[in-house]
């Protein structure tokens, strides 16, 4: 039984809780669910069939979607609530899609 473990990483930070603490130079999103403006930096994935660890941007993005339709099982931490969610709202499919 072959299985994906994945996780993702956003591009845009989670503002804090004071405005006085927001840094020169660092892009925020409106908080944490503003899923469609979070921007994914990468996602990365071990896919248990082919023993192999791999890293996915924008560019390459099809690869991880048409491996997940592939895979029996899909396992990261807190990816229904949040990495999903990013996900689809950045226009990533998922196989529940």
């Amino acid at each position: 039984m072959s299985y994906i473990i994945y996780d993702l990483e956003i591009r845009t930070a989670i503002p804090p809780e004071s405005a006085e603490d927001r840094l020169d130079g660092v892009e925020y999103n409106q908080g944490w669910h503003d899923y469609p403006h979070m921007s994914i930096s990468c996602l990365c994935a071990y896919d248990s069939k082919t023993d192999r660890y791999r890293v996915f941007f924008e560019d390459n993005k099809a690869e991880f979607e048409e491996l997940a339709r592939e895979t029996q099982i899909l396992v990261g931490f807190n990816n229904i609530k949040f990495d999903d969610m990013v996900l689809r709202a950045t226009g990533w499919s998922m196989p529940t899609d």
